[in-house]
């Protein structure tokens, strides 16, 4: 175990126990540069990236639609947050689209969650089908990139580091 000093950061805990360290925000941003994000933040797992965010961005008014096969984490950010869940069949956005052309209208946020790459089957995401499902209805897109940052996309940024 590395005890923290001041030239050594250390690694006995999550930011938010041992504080925010200048080494987190290097982190954070050769992560955001990495995948031409304007911002980043890391957090301690992710799978508790998933639980988190998904259980703070969402709530009881809003929607959450995902790829069947989605990672176990996703599910529980879906729990945790209270909203309302529903599966689409594994990479199958004109199903996503026609759920959305049904229920849009009844929820105040939806959040679309697919993996970059699914990481039981090497599968990869149609994100360019994925961004036209949510803009054509005004939803959120969260693309887990556990499996795919650091080997996928021209510069190692996910599945593809930029879309387009």
């Amino acid at each position: 175990m590395w005890w923290l000093s001041a030239d050594r950061p250390s690694v006995s805990a999550a930011r938010i126990l041992s504080g925010n360290r200048p080494l987190h925000e290097e982190l954070d941003r050769a992560l955001a540069d990495l995948i031409g994000a304007e911002d980043a933040l890391t957090l301690v797992s992710g799978h508790a990236t998933n639980v988190t965010v998904i259980g703070h961005l969402m709530g009881p008014d809003d929607l959450i639609v995902h790829d069947a096969l989605a990672h176990d984490s996703i599910l529980q950010g879906c729990r945790q947050s209270g909203a309302a869940r529903q599966p689409f069949p594994h990479n199958d956005t004109a199903t996503l689209d026609r759920i959305l052309t049904n229920v849009r209208d009844r929820y105040r946020r939806v959040l679309i969650v697919v993996e970059g790459v699914y990481s039981m089957d090497g599968d990869t995401a149609d994100l360019a089908a994925l961004i036209a499902v949510k803009q054509k209805h005004d939803a959120l897109l969260m693309v887990d990139e556990a499996h795919s940052i650091g080997v996928m996309g021209k510069t190692g940024g996910g599945w593809p580091s930029t879309p387009g």
